[in-house]
């Protein structure tokens, strides 16, 4: 059975996750049989033509958020040659699935309130922002892009594990990184707070400032 979160009646999620889950357990069910030859053949027709009458029943019908809010919606849908596909769905409004998830971590720096991280280090900005601006300011100043292009995934995870684990040797491995690379952790660090800067608070206010 697939479970698909429809948000804001989104159509042409729901189809395309119908269409990968037909193909993936169509495909399982290929490798499995012997002789492959005659039975693969057959398979493919079937799950073809199972996927398209799913995918015609879908369009007729109107994905009512008013109809799908139930916790347990379920639906048949259509069975071929032992082929059966079941799903159900759940809506949900953007901009409930928009909202940052609380975090309930509290070690390391990252994903972790400014003020726990700040009354830790006893200090008014974290240690992260500092050392990642000040390394910045030293080295990127003539960088073109600065903030704009992507470092190496693998050198920002590497700073983001130096800097939640507090190690010895974070000054070090920043003046090897690119700066592209330490620009990209402290922007992925912002991005991870729990809660943005513009706090939920605050952010009325900010905006009838504008």
């Amino acid at each position: 059975m697939t479970e698909i979160l429809v948000s804001d009646v989104n159509l042409n999620s729901v189809c395309e996750r119908l269409e990968q889950h037909c193909c993936v357990g169509q495909n399982q069910h290929n490798l499995s049989s012997q002789p492959q030859t005659p039975v693969l053949k057959k398979h493919t027709n079937t799950g073809a033509k199972l996927w398209g009458r799913v995918r015609s029943k879908l369009l007729r019908q109107k994905l009512d958020p008013q109809t799908v809010q139930s916790k347990n919606w379920h639906m048949d849908v259509i069975e071929m040659n032992g082929i059966k596909v079941e799903f159900s769905m759940k809506f949900t409004s953007r901009d409930l699935s928009l909202k940052r998830t609380p975090s309930k971590k509290q070690s390391g720096v990252f994903g972790v309130k400014i003020n726990v991280v700040t009354k830790r280090e006893r200090s008014k900005v974290p240690y992260i922002v500092r050392q990642c601006i000040e390394e910045v300011e030293k080295r990127g100043i003539d960088e073109v892009g600065i903030y704009r292009i992507s470092g190496v995934a693998t050198d920002i995870q590497a700073l983001k594990a130096a800097f939640d684990t507090n190690t010895k040797e974070i000054l070090v491995m920043l003046s090897d990184m690119d700066i592209n690379a330490i620009a990209g952790t402290l922007k992925l660090y912002f991005r991870e707070l729990p809660e943005p800067l513009l706090t939920d608070r605050l952010y009325p206010a900010f905006m009838e400032g504008i």
